[in-house]
C-alpha cells in the first residue's frame, strides 16, 4: 500500500508543482 500509490501521487506532484514534492513525499510516508 505505497508502491502503486508513489506513482500516483508523483504524477500528482509534477500536474501540480515541483515545490510540492516534499509535502507529498511526507504525506505518502
Amino acid at each position: 500500500r505505497g508502491l502503486g500509490k508513489r506513482n500516483d501521487w508523483k504524477k500528482a506532484v509534477i500536474s501540480l508543482q515541483p515545490g510540492q514534492d516534499l509535502d507529498f513525499s511526507s504525506s505518502a510516508e
